[in-house]
């Protein structure tokens, strides 16, 4: 795979992800996200951070635990 292809592939990914998440949040948050206060949007965004760590941490242990196995099983 080409830089290209492969950002390529990570573009059309996004927007296949990105554009139904965001009109999901749209209806489900009643508004046009632009005309949100920007203090309450940087609350949602801390919140989003954290929601993150959390997803990226459980993954961590999730692999590290799976390497400690294949590491006892040999």
């Amino acid at each position: 795979m080409t830089k290209q292809e492969h950002a390529k592939y990570l573009t059309d990914k996004f927007k296949e992800v990105a554009l139904p998440k965001y009109y999901a949040g749209a209806k489900e948050h009643g508004g046009n996200l632009w005309e949100v206060p920007t203090l309450k949007l940087m609350y949602e965004a801390r919140s989003e951070v954290i929601d993150q760590f959390v997803y990226i941490q459980t993954a961590i242990d999730q692999m590290e635990a799976l390497s400690l196995l294949k590491e006892e099983v040999i």
